[in-house]
């Protein structure tokens, strides 16, 4: 795995094991302060693991694009947020161009959310010439339909939590939540994230 995918591989599980650290935290002041309601922490978990996964692919296919431009990876007709002079400095030994080109790529790409499946599949096809679920499944599309629909229902989730409090509408109450859902949603995530990262780097 070249190094800037690596990294981008390691900023991830140093930020995944952060949300495991912050459930462990309600876990472990749980039978110490019966009083309080620690589950805004397990929320908080989850909704910081599918924040990590968002920030990983953005950084992915980021770095993707900036290896391509240097003449790595797999060659893609793609059309690039990215002005001409920017290029034709970069073309002409302009080494100041390429730091000025990722940061084209931030502010383009940094309304464009990179956490549901499809939108997740949209953003690799920029620096793979494979389709992303499909082939992390092994051509097998029942479990390429899984392992869309399983994360979908942890972003789900992340959302209620973050744009509606996490309440039920229908009772006034909050979605219940534990410490084996929140581990089981970062574990999840986790998997995709590295999923994501393996098959880009396959083709670098």
């Amino acid at each position: 795995m070249r190094p800037e995918l690596a990294q981008i591989a390691t900023i991830f599980s140093s930020e995944i094991a952060g949300c495991r650290d912050v459930a462990g935290v309600a876990d472990s002041l749980s039978p110490h302060a019966p009083a309080l309601d620690l589950r805004d922490l397990h929320r908080h978990s989850l909704a910081g693991a599918v924040s990590a996964l968002d920030t990983c692919v953005h950084s992915v296919v980021r770095a993707g694009i900036l290896l391509q431009l240097q003449g790595f990876g797999p060659p893609l007709n793609v059309q690039l947020p990215l002005g001409a002079d920017l290029f034709r400095r970069w073309f002409s030994g302009d080494s100041a161009a390429l730091n000025e080109m990722e940061l084209a790529l931030r502010l383009a790409h940094s309304h464009w959310t990179m956490q549901r499946p499809g939108d997740i599949a949209d953003a690799v096809r920029l620096v793979s010439s494979k389709p992303l679920w499909i082939s992390v499944a092994a051509q097998d599309t029942q479990r390429a339909s899984y392992l869309k629909t399983s994360l979908d229902v942890i972003v789900r989730r992340r959302n209620q939590i973050v744009h509606e409090s996490d309440y039920d509408p229908s009772t006034q109450m909050k979605w219940p939540i534990d410490s084996a859902l929140a581990l089981s949603a970062i574990d999840l995530v986790e998997e995709r994230g590295k999923a994501v990262i393996a098959h880009v780097a396959a083709e670098f």
